[in-house]
């Protein structure tokens, strides 16, 4: 009898290799960045946006694995070797208000100001738990010199933008302010069920047993 020898790694690749890539976004037009919004005119100062996305409601039903995130300033006005922090987190609720946060992962970016004004992808690694309200926040610091401005565009959005920062009291919806632009920015990645890629593994006998 012939015996297949198969190793664990190539069989994992292979039940996952399914999974189809998915785009969280709540930007009618996930692409366009074609204005911005700035905390102060008057003065350099931080600036924080905000999106969330509830798993369940995108249909996914297992963990969310990430590769990358979508982002883009419309202006940095003065910047050198800027760097701006991307994070994603867990929330207790759809509004961010008054929401809690929990850290999943975070990496700082380093641009230049001839480097706004596009959509930006930007490799990620995380993975979101299933059922979670997912948090993507892009943090422009307040480094004394530049004035941030978060890449939106004005063609709807299906959940509010929110914002803080050195000129916002907490987190905000923006259209509290009376602005009509919301912020572009997307999660990428893949619907995957690691507890069945598990059990799958388990039913499975490789030969031969290095042991």
């Amino acid at each position: 009898m012939k015996k297949i020898t198969l190793t664990a790694t190539a069989l994992l690749f292979a039940l996952v290799s399914f999974a189809q890539e998915i785009t969280l976004t709540q930007s009618v037009d996930p692409v366009t960045i074609d204005g911005g919004i700035v905390c102060s005119n008057d003065a350099p100062s931080a600036l924080v946006s905000y999106r969330t996305y509830n798993l369940e409601a995108f249909g996914i039903e297992n963990s969310f694995v990430v590769s990358s995130v979508e982002w883009g300033a419309s202006s940095l006005t003065g910047a050198e070797d800027y760097e701006v922090t991307l994070t994603l987190w867990t929330a207790d609720d759809e509004d961010l208000t008054g929401a809690e946060f929990t850290e999943i992962a975070s990496e700082v970016v380093v641009m230049q100001e001839d480097e706004a004004g596009a959509l930006i992808s930007t490799p990620f690694v995380a993975t979101v738990p299933a059922g979670s309200q997912l948090v993507f926040t892009v943090s422009y610091p307040n480094d004394g010199v530049t004035f941030p401005a978060g890449g939106t565009n004005d063609a709807g959005q299906n959940d509010p933008s929110y914002a803080s920062g050195d000129c916002i009291p907490g987190i905000s919806d923006l259209t509290e302010f009376g602005l009509e632009n919301a912020w572009v920015m997307n999660v990428v990645g893949e619907d995957v069920a690691l507890n069945t890629d598990e059990n799958a593994l388990s039913q499975i006998s490789i030969y031969p047993n290095p042991a």
